[in-house]
């Protein structure tokens, strides 16, 4: 296991096999990448990534910034669409159903499932789920200065998508970094 600041297998494998992927079709060169890596980063590319292992979220957040330089543009869309498309295989594995069930409403339904899901992705930050009443909802998230950017971004897509999913209907979920340790995810359903 890594130490210090660390994600989850799980999210970690889903940039190592885009990346993968970018090198073989070439839009990412292994020139891309060891300008933008550091030597241990490119490592991780050569080995079989362990879903439940824990890896260094600053490596994490290198490997993004290519992909998102190399492929997306450097656009900030580009990356809160990733988190998208995470959170629709997330959903298509079928490991949580519980968004579709009607046995609370859709905002604490999402918060319950996202503070949760954080817990399992990251060692590091403290999410906290905020009521906004039948309207929305905040997650705070602080102690999240290890968070890159990238990272956070790309958070900012997967709740979204989950809570678009959640909700049953359209909700923007926006994003806002006050300051380097604390990040807010706000959804506002009467906009």
């Amino acid at each position: 296991m890594a130490s210090g600041a660390c994600v989850k297998g799980t999210i970690f494998q889903n940039v190592v096999d885009e990346i993968n992927g970018y090198l073989g079709d070439g839009r990412i060169s292994r020139a891309d990448l060891e300008r933008a890596c550091k030597p241990d980063d490119l490592e991780f590319l050569d080995q079989d990534i362990g879903i439940a292992s824990w890896y260094p979220a600053d490596t994490y957040g290198r490997l993004l910034r290519v992909v998102c330089d190399r492929v997306g543009g450097g656009r900030r869309e580009f990356l809160i669409e990733s988190g998208r498309a995470s959170a629709r295989r997330v959903i298509e594995m079928g490991v949580y159903s519980q968004l579709s069930e009607r046995t609370e409403r859709w905002e604490v339904r999402v918060g319950r499932i996202l503070v949760t899901l954080a817990g399992s992705f990251y060692n590091f930050g403290d999410w906290q789920w905020i009521s906004g009443g039948d309207d929305g909802f905040r997650i705070e998230v602080r102690d999240c200065a290890a968070l890159p950017e990238e990272a956070a971004l790309r958070a900012q897509g997967f709740v979204e998508l989950l809570t678009c999913r959640s909700a049953g209907r359209p909700i923007r979920v926006d994003y806002e970094r006050p300051r380097p340790s604390l990040i807010i995810f706000s959804a506002d359903a009467s906009r």
